[in-house]
């Protein structure tokens, strides 16, 4: 009956402790979802108040978790200060020179048109506050798909279970979108590669948190491109309409169900491979720190 729970070096199998954070920030949404009655998306004191709850409720909760089931320090899934400020930048650089040329390959098919949505969004209060709270969505996504289901999946001592795990499941969690298809699980799972590879080459957590704050603000809260879980006319800034052409752009299913999309995440993959330098310093790795159970 132990061996269910512990693998052969005593340690916690992985399994369970990633099935215990989904459920983590599954109650986390649920919670926070039900707080945001309709016609309110934009109400700013709201959204302030759902964000410190969410982020209270899922990074404290991560932490928690991490705690008690690994005993060890928070360190360990990648949250090093040194060169953090740095790092961020340099995502969030990656990230929005991804948008631009998506937005670009749109404007090379043709038929592409930027409109105006919710320009109330540009007004200082409204656009900071919209970003803080994307950041810690985006840190929390980090922080679970890459710091601990990473970190987690090192009681297994296979590079590429580790590696590849938080990309299956990154891909898998896009199934529930309505538009989702084959090729836009694809393109999530690849992307989730590309974060987990980030991680790996930077040996921190925060490369891909700032690449994924720029990808979801930039593509999200101002462009307004089209995604497989749907975009509410008004809620961006602008609002992007790609062309017929639903092979590169993915048309009504949106622009992760479009090859483009595929193409930049790979151009992505091969910058990060050769650009990015892994520090010699003592960093998070994919076989160090084990076992847990010291």
């Amino acid at each position: 009956m132990l061996r269910i729970f512990r693998n052969r070096f005593g340690e916690f199998r992985s399994g369970w402790s990633v099935a215990i954070a989904i459920v983590l920030i599954m109650v986390g949404q649920m919670i926070t979802r039900n707080m945001v009655p309709d016609g309110r998306e934009d109400d700013i004191a709201l959204k302030i108040l759902v964000t410190l709850v969410y982020g209270v409720f899922v990074i404290g909760g991560l932490f928690l978790l991490f705690k008690l089931i690994y005993k060890r320090s928070l360190k360990q899934m990648g949250l090093i200060s040194k060169g953090c400020f740095s790092s961020v930048l340099y995502g969030l650089g990656i990230g929005a020179v991804s948008c631009l040329l998506i937005l670009a390959g749109f404007v090379f098919i043709g038929k592409s048109q930027i409109s105006a949505g919710n320009l109330g969004k540009l007004m200082p209060i409204g656009i900071l506050v919209e970003f803080a709270s994307l950041c810690v969505f985006a840190f929390s996504e980090e922080l679970f798909a890459r710091g601990f289901i990473m970190t987690a999946f090192k009681t297994t001592r296979n590079k590429w279970i580790i590696l590849l795990s938080s990309a299956v499941i990154f891909g898998l969690i896009h199934l529930l979108n309505p538009g989702a298809t084959i090729l836009s699980i694809v393109n999530m799972s690849l992307g989730g590669l590309l974060l987990a590879y980030m991680f790996v080459k930077s040996g921190k957590l925060w490369l891909p948190v700032g690449y994924h704050i720029a990808i979801n603000f930039l593509s999200g809260d101002i462009l307004g491109l089209p995604t497989s879980s749907g975009v509410s006319v008004g809620q961006s800034v602008f609002t992007t309409s790609v062309g017929n052409n639903v092979f590169l752009s993915g048309g009504t299913n949106g622009h992760e169900s479009g090859f483009l999309l595929t193409i930049v995440v790979v151009l992505g993959l091969i910058y990060v491979h050769f650009a990015v330098k892994t520090p010699s310093d003592h960093i998070w790795t994919m076989s160090n720190n084990l076992p847990f159970t010291r």
